[in-house]
């Protein structure tokens, strides 16, 4: 756990530098635009994420791929294929025989945008790279290296969504879809309303989410008769129940909207979408407790969250504010503890000057 606290903190305290010294020179202003500071942040997270040995359920999978895919370019580039992955392994391959160089470009892509959309959007730069770390998906792109290369583009390139231009969203989708083919759910993000929705509307995605749970059943038997793969949704890893922890955190972030007031902060910034994404992710968690095949699919909006969050939160009287945020990421960092100290292959953290 050292090298993930020490990375923590250095992160935070720079974030939080980066935060304040825009706020004395810009104020409040959004898009922000890129500083150095900001690509610091980056740096720290990137570094820990490149220069890592082993670490990663599929670290070995891609690793011992690497190769394989770098062989199969220009040859084997079909669509269905994922040759995003492909592309950066030939690519790697150029620099030095070596999967190393396929991780870094990973960490780069995947983490670099992921800050720096977190950086020109957070009010609370600070407190969302906390989240971001301890919640929101910066240890998972350890494992799921081509999935998270997806929502890394498509976190990215979200503000298509609010400024409603389908026609690029739907590029950007398409570019998602050469890294993981799960990606093509997020053509449905568009049709997620980026105004206030009512009580009604949300209860009727809830009662969505709870019947989808009741006939998970019914919908891995039609997924297997639409892909003809009995293997993927049929398997162990498709039957296997979610962690009810994972559930309950999943729903703390759209709890703290309904509990408290900040629903000014988030009209006068056009944030209704970032909360629509909560609610979105709570769900979808929700929907697939009983399958972490499909809990695989929360990836896409998880990002979301930590936006959503720093408005949440963002509630007019600062000490109350303050205190919030602080609790959370207590809470938050306890969940991290648990989730990386049973999980050997990332509390075994091995830097790749260490490989033996």
């Amino acid at each position: 756990m050292t090298v993930y606290t020490i990375a923590f903190f250095a992160s935070v305290l720079v974030s939080g530098i980066t935060e304040a010294s825009w706020r004395r020179r810009k104020g409040n202003t959004y898009p922000r635009t890129t500083t150095l500071g900001a690509l610091f942040v980056a740096v720290i997270l990137i570094s820990v994420s490149a220069l890592r040995w082993n670490v990663g359920t599929d670290y070995p999978t891609y690793h011992t791929l690497f190769r394989v895919y770098a062989s199969e370019v220009p040859y084997d580039l079909s669509l269905t294929n994922e040759p995003g992955i492909r592309i950066l392994a030939w690519f790697s391959s150029q620099l030095g025989d070596s999967s190393q160089i396929m991780f870094a470009f990973a960490a780069i892509i995947t983490i670099g945008l992921i800050v720096i959309t977190i950086w020109r959007w957070s009010p609370a730069f600070a407190f969302s790279i906390a989240i971001y770390i301890l919640y929101a998906g910066w240890t998972g792109s350890f494992n799921a290296v081509r999935q998270y290369l997806a929502v890394a583009i498509l976190f990215a390139a979200h503000r298509l969504i609010i400024e409603r231009k389908f026609a690029k969203w739907l590029l950007i989708v398409c570019l998602a879809f050469l890294f993981h083919v799960s990606a093509v759910v997020a053509i449905l993000f568009y049709f997620i309303p980026t105004k206030k929705t009512s009580a009604k509307y949300q209860l009727v995605i809830i009662i969505i989410g709870i019947a989808s749970m009741l006939s998970m059943g019914f919908i891995l038997d039609m997924l297997v008769n639409v892909t003809g793969d009995v293997s993927q949704w049929q398997g162990n890893y498709a039957s296997r129940s979610v962690n009810p922890l994972r559930v309950f955190t999943a729903f703390i972030p759209i709890l703290l909207f309904w509990l408290f007031n900040s629903r000014k902060q988030i009209e006068d910034s056009q944030a209704w979408f970032y909360v629509n994404m909560m609610l979105v992710f709570s769900v979808t968690y929700l929907a697939s407790i009983s399958s972490a095949m499909v809990a695989r699919f929360t990836i896409y909006p998880l990002p979301f969250v930590v936006l959503g969050l720093a408005y949440t939160t963002s509630i007019p009287k600062s000490k109350e504010r303050i205190l919030l945020r602080i609790a959370l990421i207590v809470l938050f960092a306890i969940f991290f503890f648990i989730e990386i100290t049973k999980t050997d292959d990332l509390s075994n953290f091995t830097w790749i000057f260490e490989k033996r």
